[in-house]
């Protein structure tokens, strides 16, 4: 994944970059109530 297509990276981009991030802890949460680690 690339951060952003500039020098500076829009907030957007940003976003982008970030959302992916607290979706996959989101997951790794869930799965850990259903799961013991």
């Amino acid at each position: 994944m690339k951060f952003g297509e500039g020098a500076r990276p829009t907030p957007r981009a940003i976003e982008d970059e970030i959302k992916p991030l607290f979706f996959f802890e989101f997951v790794i949460h869930l799965i850990s109530n259903y799961i013991p680690l």
